[in-house]
């Protein structure tokens, strides 16, 4: 007998298939980063892509010293990608700016 198994999820998700003996996960397929330090990121897919975008946010009051990428893109091969490219991976963490000190 042969059972499918069927897994939805909201973020870095797809719907896939398999028998209980050769499990494929096609799901989260680059490496997880955590977010940035007092900050967010916000993943989207595009229709007819299975790459994921993602993009961060540093909350109220937090900025980062330098952002090299705007965007971060988890490609269908496994590796991220930046945009533009050259950025640094992980993405920068946020954090608060002292008195008298410059704000990027």
């Amino acid at each position: 007998m042969i059972k499918v198994l069927a897994v939805f999820c909201l973020v870095l998700c797809t719907f896939w298939t398999s028998t209980a003996k050769d499990v494929q996960f096609s799901a989260i397929k680059c490496h997880k980063y955590p977010a940035p330090k007092n900050g967010q990121m916000y993943c989207t897919t595009t229709s007819g892509s299975s790459d994921v975008t993602c993009s961060m946010k540093c909350n109220k009051g937090y900025d980062v010293n330098f952002l090299g990428s705007k965007t971060y893109v988890c490609n269908d091969n496994g590796s991220w990608t930046t945009m533009p490219p050259g950025g640094d991976l992980p993405w920068p963490d946020c954090r608060i700016y002292g008195r008298g000190e410059p704000v990027p």
